[in-house]
C-alpha cells in the first residue's frame, strides 16, 4: 500500500501515466486540472482554493522527481522506490557506489535488483526532501 501523501502543482497526461505505472488509479473526474494529489489513488483537483490540506500532504511544489519519488513509497514492493547504499561497494562489474547514494530500484524486491550483500535502505520522505534541495 502507498504510504506518502503528496501534491504537485502541475498535471499533465505523462505524469498521470507514470502514477498509473506505478499501480495508482485515478479517483474522480478525467478533466485536465491543473493540481494532482496521491492518496491511495490519485486526484486532480481544479483549483488552488481546491487542494488538500498542507498538514496532510507534502506539497512538492512542481518538483515532478520529488513528487514521484514520495508517490512510490510503498510497504508492497520496491519498484520505483529510492534506496541509499549504507557502504561503499568497488566491484569489477558495477564500478564505485558510493556510501549515501541514491539509487532507483526498478524490480519488485530489491534484493532481485541489486547484487546480494548491498547493505542499503530506503530513502525516508526527509531524505528525499533533502536530496531534491525542498524545504
Amino acid at each position: 500500500m502507498f504510504t506518502c501523501q503528496c501534491l504537485i502543482n502541475k498535471n499533465n497526461p505523462t505524469l498521470r501515466r507514470k502514477l498509473e505505472k506505478m499501480g495508482y488509479k485515478l479517483k474522480g473526474t478525467l478533466k485536465d486540472f491543473p493540481f494532482i494529489y496521491c492518496k491511495n489513488g490519485f486526484y486532480q483537483t481544479p483549483s488552488f482554493n481546491e487542494r488538500p490540506s498542507k498538514d496532510k500532504y507534502i506539497n512538492c511544489e512542481d518538483n515532478e522527481l520529488l513528487f514521484l519519488s514520495l508517490a512510490a513509497l510503498n510497504d508492497s514492493t520496491d519498484k520505483y522506490q529510492i534506496f541509499i547504499l549504507d557502504e561503499d561497494y568497488g566491484e569489477e562489474d558495477f564500478g564505485i557506489l558510493s556510501k549515501n547514494s541514491f539509487h532507483l530500484c526498478k524490480d519488485d524486491k530489491f534484493n532481485n535488483y541489486f547484487p546480494v550483500n548491498f547493505i542499503c535502505h530506503k530513502a525516508s520522505v526527509n531524505e528525499l526532501i533533502k536530496f531534491y534541495n525542498v524545504s
